[in-house]
């Protein structure tokens, strides 16, 4: 005989023993097999549970189905409701209490998953709360006891010839009834069975209805998009409404403001931040609010790590402009901060900074630049520095680019484990994989989400219809988007520029068959650029070729392309300035020295858009690199820089010859454009608006030789203001030409 044909029935015992394979689910299933197989008609069965799921209903479904009529009787667990308030010293209500009870309810229900198991036991337990008997009535009526707490639970089989009961521990849930350590008493027909169903009516009575099938159907109710998307936004990021938002000093937009405030939300939770907007949207104004709080409320010490060409042009009149310059603000360039100049970061000063702000972040998305690896010793020291990190490009290259960035202030490649993404390498890798041609961040929605701050005109102008801002004269008004309107400007070339343009590409080619070969004696076209003053190491006896000097070649190339584009006064500057660099190299070789220098390395991996900056730095730092003759191809490398020195020389007085005929066609059309632009700002307006407000140009170059010509070409025009970035001779990233006044 088994050991379950021992037992006794009714079940006068009940726990969940996983050593012995007992349950609670096998008694109450045993009780109402045994009752419904000795008797004709199967008992009517009475529940009292605080809670219930459908995993639990299912594991004694088969017999519960079978009964004619079942009543349900749900009510608050004193537990948890109790403890929480009892530890804020407040009265237990009992409405307050039901009503959390009944949250606890719904929480279950959305944390049972989507799974067909799931699913399909939600469906079967509705299909029972909602069936009918054969006169098309109810045969489960459910109850809620809301007026104390309901602590016992009991599983009643009220037949008429053998009432009998389970009572105790368990939940109608599958830990109540499967795994946790429960204990439950059976009593057969008798005084103890009476008591326990006197107990059931009595609190049956006193409860109210109950409709336990409306809160599963939930589940399946149908939803407009737009509130799915609201619930998946409050998931994401709960509820800040009452929130008190700390007060914003500078005048800015309510886009700039909510950037901010987001801004800062990030900051405090990973102690950096990302502000990617497009440009144009105010990323300084974002900056400055957050230096202006650090130095002036909390008095604590700021660094703004800037390009050299923003330095005078832009931060200091904006810091200026709203009173954010202190003692406790200090504004340097990448290249102070590089090379440790006075003026620059030390390093003893390192842990004197709260906050590290810096603009066009994307300079750093290298991190094997000298300039990435001395802004990263900034950022680490004995006390921690927040960071906040400007750029409308965060990613130029690749998506890599955007790790590198984010490197600054999350060193922990599993920071985000808990929103689905394990490794941060892994999930910029797979997103890169996913789309290699398409350089934009969408397909990392979910980690840019967390660390940045990232809008567009177009949301902006979606988003914030009626945001208004303030214009020079302290008027609110309305933030417009013009939309842009391409006008093509058509000229034809000179028959000298003509011949100018078509020895530069072509000195600038290289063809599958001219690729860089070493050998001693090897001829070259002497019309083709070979650029081995900076690629020396395919001169090495050893072969050991850096291939980062490749780079910087092909980068060389396309950047003198640029130069040739934009103008030829651009074209012969940046000429004359290769030639002395080949001469001083020639130099250094004759003195049995080959310049390499860490800067050859630098400019590959750099931001740098201007040749001249680049030679600059080389011609500082190279010369204190130098490697003997001995390890080379002497001859070989010698002969082809003397070359490029050459086609250089005929190039630049190409140029020269070029000049001397008068301006460039191209510029020539720009400025009779210019012309005509002014005219129409003479005609009267009917705003009355004087010629003076209208029509203002700005003409936008790469290079500041270029806008000079277009000076020289009116010179009785006078720009009403110039700023010309960079310093001395040194290229300008971006001259403004405002409007002309004559």
């Amino acid at each position: 005989m088994s050991n379950a044909d021992r037992r006794p029935f009714p079940p006068v015992f009940a726990t969940n023993h996983p050593g012995t394979g007992e349950t609670v689910a096998i008694e109450i299933n045993r009780l109402l097999e045994g009752l419904r197989t000795t008797y004709a008609e199967p008992p009517e069965l009475a529940f009292a549970t605080a809670y219930m799921n459908p995993q639990g209903f299912v594991l004694i479904a088969d017999e519960v189905e079978k009964a004619p009529r079942a009543r349900l009787l749900i009510g608050a667990d004193p537990e948890e409701p109790y403890r929480t308030q009892s530890e804020r010293g407040q009265e237990v209500s009992f409405e307050q209490v039901a009503a959390v009870h009944l949250g606890e309810l719904e929480r279950d229900r959305d944390l049972l998953g989507f799974t067909a198991l799931a699913d399909a036991a939600a469906h079967r337990l509705v299909e029972w709360l909602r069936s009918l008997d054969e006169k098309e009535r109810p045969r489960v009526e459910v109850r809620r006891f809301t007026k104390g707490f309901l602590h016992g639970k009991a599983y009643i089989a009220d037949h008429p010839k053998m009432p009998a009961v389970l009572a105790g521990s368990s939940n109608l849930t599958l830990a109540g009834l499967s795994w946790n350590r429960e204990l439950n008493l059976g009593y057969p027909s008798g005084q103890h069975t009476e008591l326990v169903v006197n107990w059931f009516n009595e609190l049956w009575d006193e409860s109210v209805p109950f409709d336990l099938a409306a809160l599963y159907e939930a589940r399946w109710k149908s939803h407009a998009p737009g509130v799915v998307f609201l619930r998946m936004l409050y998931e994401l990021y709960g509820d800040n409404s009452g929130v008190q938002e700390p007060p914003v000093e500078l005048p800015v937009t309510q886009f700039q403001k909510d950037g901010i405030l987001r801004a800062m939300r990030i900051l405090d939770d990973l102690g950096g931040v990302l502000v990617c907007d497009e440009v144009g949207l105010g990323k300084t104004f974002i900056a400055g609010e957050f230096i202006k709080a650090v130095s002036q409320k909390d008095r604590q010490q700021v660094l703004i790590v800037v390009p050299a060409a923003l330095k005078n042009s832009t931060w200091e009149p904006f810091l200026r402009k709203f009173d954010i310059i202190s003692a406790r603000v200090e504004l340097v360039t990448f290249d102070e901060v590089r090379l440790g100049t006075k003026r620059g970061v030390r390093p003893e000063d390192l842990d004197d900074y709260s906050l590290v702000v810096i603009d066009e972040a994307h300079t750093l998305r290298n991190p094997n630049t000298l300039t990435a690896g001395a802004v990263m010793n900034l950022l680490w020291g004995e006390h921690p520095k927040k960071v906040l990190l400007l750029t409308a490009t965060p990613v130029n290259n690749s998506l890599r680019d955007l790790q590198a960035l984010i490197s600054y202030f999350v060193r922990n490649d599993a920071q985000f484990a808990a929103i689905g993404i394990p490794s941060i390498i892994d999930y910029i890798r797979a997103a890169q994989a996913r789309d290699p041609e398409t350089l934009s961040p969408e397909h990392l929605f979910d980690l840019m989400d967390r660390v940045a701050v990232r809008r567009t005109r177009r949301f902006v102008k979606q988003a914030y219809v009626n945001d208004r801002i303030l214009n020079n004269v302290g008027e609110l008004i309305p933030v417009e988007f013009p939309t842009p309107s391409v006008h093509r400007i058509a000229y034809d070339l000179d028959p000298e520029s003509d011949v100018l343009m078509e020895k530069v590409i072509y000195a600038l080619e290289v063809s599958d068959d001219e690729q860089l070969v070493i050998r001693a004696g090897s001829r070259r076209d002497p019309e083709r650029l070979s650029l081995a003053r900076y690629a020396p190491s395919y001169y090495r006896n050893d072969s050991d070729v850096d291939h980062l000097q490749m780079t910087n070649v092909g980068l060389l190339r396309s950047m003198l392309l640029k130069r040739l584009e934009s103008s030829t006064a651009a074209l012969k500057a940046t000429l004359r300035r290769l030639i002395e660099s080949q001469e001083a190299f020639i130099e250094a070789l004759d003195e049995g020295y080959v310049i390499v220098g860490d800067a050859l390395k630098d400019f590959a991996l750099s931001d740098a858009e201007t040749i001249d900056e680049f030679l600059e730095g080389l011609d500082e730092k190279g010369i204190d690199q130098v490697v003997g003759v001995s390890e080379f191809q002497v001859g070989a490398l010698k002969t082809d820089v003397v070359g490029d020195v050459a086609l250089f020389t005929e190039l630049h007085e190409l140029a020269i010859r070029r000049l001397a005929d008068g301006p460039d066609a191209k510029l020539l059309e720009l400025v009779k454009d210019l012309e005509r632009i002014a005219d129409e700002a003479e005609r009267p307006n009917r705003d009355g608006v004087s010629s003076g407000d209208r029509r203002k140009v700005i003409v936008f170059s790469t290079y500041a030789e270029t806008v000079a010509d277009v000076h020289a070409i009116r010179s009785d025009w006078r720009p009403r203001y110039s700023v010309r970035r960079g310093a001395r001779d040194r290229i300008s990233e971006l001259t403004y030409l405002p409007a002309f006044v004559r």
